[in-house]
């Protein structure tokens, strides 16, 4: 009961803290606890991920789940351990490459296939690192297949080859640049 009490109250914290201008990732992705049918166990523990744009957003969270978790200890007369690992930062582009690539994009003629990103991607990425120590930007190149795509890391996913064409393009098109830096 603690840990579903745990699940349902995370769940609730990330809708309250989501915004339309930032949205916050924390999911219950593994739940172990007992391991009979008919034994009440003694143990058990969550796992699971947790993503921010922001680290003042991220900070909050710790917060709020530091005390989420000790609602339920008292609650449920047991301890309850809270254990939070940094994982990856955030993907952040640095502006002033973004403005060389898209010059570079419009230099060969592929400006009409470039779309913004209307807010934030909530992928775990390590890139982010590269990111943090030289200039650059993470682009996604459209490949999905069909009205309704799988999303890439699942069985389903299928792309569209000739998209790599576009990335070809790319990579020869900013290379020249990206040596220069």
């Amino acid at each position: 009961n603690a840990g579903a009490d745990f699940v349902l109250a995370l769940t609730n914290l990330t809708r309250e803290l989501t915004t339309d201008e930032e949205k916050i990732v924390a999911t219950v992705t593994e739940f172990l606890c007992g391991n009979a049918v008919n034994v009440i166990p003694t143990h058990g523990s969550l796992r699971g991920t947790l993503r921010a744009v922001s680290e003042l957003r991220r900070d909050r969270l710790h917060a709020m789940m530091h005390d989420i978790c000790g609602r339920i200890s008292i609650e449920h007369n047991l301890e309850v351990t809270l254990t939070i690992s940094e994982g990856y930062p955030a993907v952040v582009s640095d502006p002033d490459f973004v403005m060389e690539f898209e010059e570079v994009i419009a230099r060969e003629g592929l400006a009409g296939m470039l779309q913004e990103m209307d807010r934030p991607s909530m992928v775990i990425e390590d890139f982010s690192y590269f990111l943090q120590r030289w200039p650059g930007t993470m682009v996604y190149v459209g490949a999905a297949v069909g009205e309704d795509p799988a999303f890439n890391h699942s069985a389903e996913a299928l792309f569209d080859e000739d998209s790599m064409r576009t990335s070809f393009a790319l990579f020869r098109a900013l290379a020249p640049a990206a040596s220069a830096n």
